[in-house]
């Protein structure tokens, strides 16, 4: 809110100045009154004044004296000089001395008005320069792993804010994009002072002394679009990217709450223990491509279950996330899905998660069969030639050219038989015919023949799927 001071020895002129403002832009101003000099120093010294509209003459201290005191003390107060003809040398001085403007009385209404616009537009330069300059310089200080304690203190006072004493730090879902709608409310806060500006994400960031101002900024309304993660209470600069920490911790928290008010008090009281259970999500994996679209569904609201999301720490479900797509990007890399974080609640995240991954579950289940076929069949081709070395089912899904975990499902599928189960026959069905057609070899010469190089490993598979062992099956078949 734009602070003014009207000072005048006049009564009627300060009150007739004040309803003149009013009518130009209600409950836009803060309006101060005083009847001399001395008055006015009084409330340049304990307010920060954005205008002072002033008589040329008053009593005790007369306008080229306040206007030399603001030039020491409040260098950044526009001024507006009130003269009359008799005073206009005196005009020619105060404007000489630093007077923005000055406007002969009787005042004319549309001149106060186009010099308070002017004076406006410079305030707006201004103060966006200033917030540039703070914005880059918190941003550092927030960004910065550590600093100083005498770099801190000389921020602290370069930077005039006494705020570092009491502080609360509030980061709010508002983007530089909503700017505009939300800056004159900053401005004309009547809790103290306050730094805002707008961190790497985009998102908003307000320190403040008083915590009423960062719950009220938004107002304590559920169906609010709008949300603030508050850090606790600080009394130094020195724990302020502490604080920020804190704050974006609540405010990552925002995706399991109903509340637009998240207290970092509240959320450290989440459990930071966890464990994530892989096998639920390979299981995931696995399904996709089969159309058992109700089971992928039913997994998910397990790793997403509602126990979870009111005890657990935002990190378990900004992990999950970034495994899932992870592994879903392995198989089909079109897949589009935002980080957690993006979306406005946990559900709307769950949702548009499943609906991804049934549009992915239903390209692949409707590819081209020959072209899958093909590509298992080749993979199966590669195994009747190569059963003999060491390979195994990473390598064959690398010359076929699909991924693992998709081309195991879709073995499975082909054959109906595990890779592992599948070359283990395989062997056996080779070291059947050696042994019925050469029955000069050894069985250890055997075992080496078909891939393995332990001969009592072979034995004991032979006699597993064949019911005997080598030498026995080659004693009763071997003509």
């Amino acid at each position: 809110m734009t602070k003014i001071l009207i000072a005048d020895d006049e009564e009627l002129i300060r009150k007739g100045l004040k309803a003149m403002i009013k009518r130009y832009k209600e409950d836009f101003y803060d309006i101060y009154l005083c009847s001399n000099g001395n008055q006015a120093n009084e409330i340049l010294d304990n307010e920060n004044i954005d205008i002072l509209i002033t008589d040329i003459r008053m009593p005790e201290v007369d306008g080229i004296e306040l206007i030399n005191h603001l030039k020491n003390f409040h260098k950044e107060t526009a001024i507006i000089i009130l003269s009359g003809y008799d005073d206009f040398r005196y005009a020619k001085e105060a404007i000489r001395c630093g007077a923005k403007e000055y406007l002969l009385k009787p005042v004319n209404r549309e001149k106060l008005y186009l010099c308070i616009e002017d004076i406006e537009k410079d305030i707006s330069k201004r103060d966006e320069y200033v917030r540039g300059y703070y914005s880059n310089l918190f941003n550092c200080l927030l960004q910065t792993e550590t600093l100083s304690v005498e770099t801190l203190s000389i921020i602290e006072k370069k930077t005039n804010m006494q705020i570092f004493n009491d502080y609360y730090i509030g980061i709010y879902n508002i983007t530089i994009l909503d700017k505009s709608s939300f800056v004159k409310e900053l401005d004309k806060n009547k809790y103290g002072k306050i730094v805002y500006l707008f961190n790497a994400q985009g998102w908003l960031v307000v320190i403040a002394q008083e915590i009423d101002f960062l719950v009220n900024f938004i107002g304590n309304n559920e169906k609010s679009n709008y949300v603030v993660g508050i850090s606790k209470n600080q009394t130094s600069i020195q724990t302020i990217k502490e604080a920020y920490i804190q704050a974006n911790k609540a405010f990552e928290h925002r995706i399991l709450s109903s509340k637009t008010i998240i207290r970092y008090e509240l959320v450290e009281k989440r459990n930071k223990k966890f464990t994530i259970d892989i096998n639920k999500i390979n299981s995931i994996i696995n399904m996709i491509s089969s159309g058992r679209i109700d089971d992928i569904s039913k997994r998910i609201d397990e790793l997403f279950s509602e126990n979870y999301i009111n005890q657990l720490n935002v990190d378990y479900f900004m992990e999950l996330s970034k495994i899932l797509k992870t592994k879903i990007i392995e198989i089909d890399d079109t897949f589009k899905i935002h980080n957690i974080n993006w979306y406005s609640n946990i559900y709307e995240y769950i949702s548009h998660l499943k609906e991804c991954i049934f549009i992915v579950d239903h390209r692949l289940a409707s590819m081209d069969n020959n072209s899958t076929n093909s590509a298992v069949k080749k993979g199966v081709e590669y195994i009747n030639e190569n059963y003999n070395k060491d390979i195994n089912l990473t390598i064959i899904s690398n010359e076929v050219n699909l991924n693992y975990t998709y081309f195991c499902e879709l073995f499975k599928t082909y054959t109906g038989d595990t890779f592992v189960n599948y070359l283990k026959k395989l062997r056996v069905e080779k070291a059947i015919e050696l042994l019925l057609n050469n029955p000069n070899y050894k069985i250890y010469e055997i075992a080496s023949m078909v891939g393995y190089k332990d001969a009592k490993q072979f034995t004991k598979i032979f006699r597993k799927i064949t019911g005997i062992s080598p030498i026995e099956y080659k004693t009763k078949y071997a003509i």
